[in-house]
């Protein structure tokens, strides 16, 4: 089973296609708080693996931002959820 490193992750809220990224400390502290003001939760990335995708031409940059200002909460989304248990 692979292991996800939550302090290198940043969960993307976005609202009316705007976006706002917090580390997990971060998001403990405001996250009832963006819910409670509509913000949906959109991504969990790994900014690394993010950057290298838009630098080796791997993922159309458009679609990569699409998707965190957008989409619902993918699968990875739910590994913070996961780990708190």
């Amino acid at each position: 089973m692979r292991t996800i490193k939550l302090d290198r992750m940043l969960f993307i809220y976005a609202l009316n296609g705007v976006i706002k990224c917090y580390s997990d400390q971060e998001l403990q502290e405001v996250e009832a708080k963006l819910l409670d003001e509509g913000w949906k939760h959109t991504a969990t990335i790994d900014p690394a693996r993010w950057i290298e995708n838009i630098a080796n031409g791997n993922d159309d940059p458009s679609d990569m931002l699409d998707e965190l200002q957008f989409s619902p909460t993918n699968a990875i989304g739910k590994a913070r959820a996961d780990n708190a248990t």
